[in-house]
């Protein structure tokens, strides 16, 4: 009986930790979705200046051009971004086994420094609750 406590507790940790996993991977790519939307918007802004520059004749049709492809590339990244969060998404609502789970804002900031473990620490932790 005793065997079949620990095996619960065991997959219950398991679990939890495969949650917190797919929790982070949902916020880092909601994180790069918003930082590709702004190199979107940093390439159009160039694009809109070359243009000017171009009519100014102070460069020429070819860096209007290059600017144009920075911004495709771009694009495409955000694509792949969203992409990326829809299979994050997917992840999570199979481990959490809610079929409806869709992308939604959360909380957390996948910026912020989170604290530093300490190997020797969690390895004794570890072993006094195993």
């Amino acid at each position: 009986m005793q065997r079949l406590q620990q095996d619960l507790a065991s997959q219950r940790k398991r679990v939890a930790t495969d949650v917190r996993i797919a929790y982070v991977r949902a916020l880092r790519a909601a994180r790069q979705i918003e930082l590709t939307k702004q190199l979107v918007e940093i390439g159009e802004q160039g694009v809109n200046v070359s243009q000017e520059f171009l009519v100014a004749q102070e460069v020429g049709r070819g860096d209007v051009l290059q600017a144009e492809l920075e911004v495709e590339s771009a694009t495409i990244l955000l694509h792949n971004a969203e992409n990326r969060q829809l299979a994050v998404w997917q992840e999570l609502s199979a481990i959490t086994g809610q079929p409806s789970l869709g992308p939604q804002p959360l909380a957390g900031d996948i910026t912020a420094n989170g604290q530093e473990l300490q190997f020797e620490e969690v390895l004794m932790q570890l072993r006094s609750q195993s």
